[in-house]
């Protein structure tokens, strides 16, 4: 009930972004050492061609019988700026947090934490177009590469028990990579 209640808290919040976001939308899949997987972006433009950028991703997988219980997800939101957008080279900084958890019948393995990224947000297909009229179109499909500094709090239990082992780490530099298709 309480991840219910945290997500129906984080989409109401996002409303105001999307119902604002003049500029574009995109979708795609994140890896990166916090949380990942497949991902909305809402862009709000600030001035020029820069601007702030709000992406909610998660993935989850739940699977249960009689015997067993078995509960994969990740999830998190990154914001920050990226800057010269419409180009087929757009560098973007921004923070990030997630979470990520494994649960199999009595073992529990949970992580949270949260990063400071810069990174480039390239658009491979702008790069080849050589007609004027498909330069935007092309951008359209971007590759993001990006580095930064995590860190991540590692809780592990066994049999119904409290949180037995707890590691923190942090890493500087990690990366992350990204696809997504704006519109």
């Amino acid at each position: 009930m309480k991840k219910i209640i945290i997500a129906l808290i984080v989409c109401t919040l996002l409303v105001p972004v999307i119902a604002t976001a003049g500029y574009s939308f995109g979708f795609g899949g994140r890896i990166d050492p916090v949380s990942g997987g497949l991902e909305f972006r809402a862009f709000i433009p600030i001035k020029g061609q820069t601007a702030w950028f709000v992406a909610p991703h998660g993935i989850g997988i739940f699977i249960s019988d009689d015997n067993n219980r078995d509960i994969l997800y990740s999830a998190g939101l990154r914001t920050g700026l990226v800057f010269v957008q419409d180009d087929w080279l757009s560098p973007f900084v921004g923070i990030g947090g997630g979470s990520t958890g494994q649960i199999y019948n009595d073992e529990k393995n949970l992580a949270f934490g949260g990063r400071i990224f810069v990174g480039l947000s390239i658009s491979p297909l702008q790069i080849f177009a050589r007609n004027p009229e498909y330069v935007y179109e092309s951008g359209r499909f971007k590759m993001d590469l990006d580095t930064g500094f995590f860190y991540r709090v590692q809780k592990n239990s066994l049999n119904q028990s409290t949180f037995a082992d707890t590691r923190t780490r942090y890493w500087f530099p990690d990366i992350g990579f990204g696809l997504s298709f704006n519109w």
